[in-house]
């Protein structure tokens, strides 16, 4: 795809925006510009025009209602919030600090659960007109996951032999728990809440997407996946990608929950909608799709992938007992929910299951 010149960026700058261009970095998918307004992120999206207003439209929300911790999205001289320029379409922002976050250390962990927190807050009450629509996803996630645990059911079917079997069988019990979880909580209420405080997520919760300031504090960005959901989603996600890398330690859940709870409290009924969240296995469905469905994944990464996700499984399990043990102990008490014990595979058994299953599989 060819790229923009320094002269043909410096002229769409100055014609769309009125600014002059002094330097620029390329930085796919975007540009940082030196610009006489200072630093600006210039970025090109492929996206449908539904999507692409949607996502600028939650940006602007998110500046009108004063939240500092997001890139400011600059209109264009026509007051439009993207422009088009030979074929494609930019936003242009200003450009935010640029010291990566990384999930390995606690402090920037806490940054980013703090700037979340402040994130969820400002993200309500976003307007949309009539004739965008952009399918909702609060009241989705029973179906979505009774529909993922279909896809492990029929994953299953397709093998006669296998130690993957014992994996698949493990995984869809912890998907039938998952939903159970969800159908017997407060799902529907929240659901309905967020519905009505049109409440919008980020969804993409990870390191890349969190830079920090000289003071440490942390900034958001990319909101390329953001979408009508229950803020939950945002929070099990930003568990999940920080505590693989801590081998799930609860102190550090803990510690999670607390600094989010202190900015923006999380509800009782909401820890159980949580827990279901975390407890489906959702990076395994991920794996097996890809493998199964979208044939994106050779047998050699299927297997390193596997590998990796059942050398978590038993500290990922603990945790979540410890989990419902501290939030969700009545509600597992008055709905009858049983989790599954986590399985300890001795040194020579495990050995031996991968090395047959990389046998069957090739």
């Amino acid at each position: 795809m060819t790229e923009l010149t320094l002269d043909e960026l410096a002229d769409f700058l100055h014609r769309t925006y009125g600014y002059r261009l002094c330097s620029v970095q390329h930085l796919s998918p975007v540009w940082r510009l030196e610009t006489d307004l200072g630093p600006l992120c210039l970025k090109k999206v492929c996206y449908e025009a539904d999507k692409l207003q949607f996502i600028c439209l939650a940006m602007a929300h998110l500046n009108r209602q004063g939240f500092l911790k997001s890139p400011e999205l600059l209109p264009t001289l026509r007051g439009d919030y993207y422009a088009f320029y030979q074929g494609h379409s930019y936003f242009l922002t200003d450009w935010v600090a640029d010291i990566p976050c990384d999930f390995g250390e606690r402090e920037h962990i806490f940054a980013a659960t703090v700037t979340l927190a402040e994130f969820h807050q400002h993200s309500r009450g976003l307007e949309t007109p009539p004739s965008l629509y952009r399918r909702p996803h609060w009241e989705r996630w029973i179906r979505t996951l009774f529909r993922r645990t279909e896809d492990l059911r029929r994953y299953r079917e397709k093998l006669e032999k296998s130690p993957l079997l014992s994996l698949l069988d493990e995984h869809i019990l912890q998907a039938e728990t998952a939903l159970t979880i969800l159908e017997n909580s407060q799902y529907s209420a929240i659901a309905q809440r967020a519905k009505k405080m049109s409440t919008f997520i980020h969804r993409d919760v990870a390191a890349r997407n969190f830079v920090l300031d000289y003071k440490g504090q942390a900034k958001i960005i990319d909101f390329d996946y953001c979408r009508w959901d229950i803020r939950l989603v945002d929070i099990a996600r930003l568990l999940d990608r920080t505590l693989r890398n801590h081998r799930w330690r609860f102190s550090l859940a803990q510690g999670i929950l607390e600094a989010y709870d202190e900015m923006t409290p999380i509800f009782p009924e909401e820890y159980p909608v949580l827990l279901g969240l975390l407890y489906f296995p959702q990076r395994f469905w991920r794996l097996c799709h890809r493998y199964y469905e979208s044939g994106t994944l050779e047998s050699v990464h299927f297997l390193s992938n596997l590998r990796a996700l059942q050398s978590e499984q038993a500290a990922r399990m603990r945790f979540l007992r410890i989990l419902a043990e501290e939030y969700c102990l009545g509600f597992l008490c008055r709905n009858g929910v049983r989790l599954s014990k986590e399985q300890h595979i001795d040194s020579e058994g495990y050995h031996y299951h991968w090395l047959d299953l990389y046998q069957r599989l090739y």
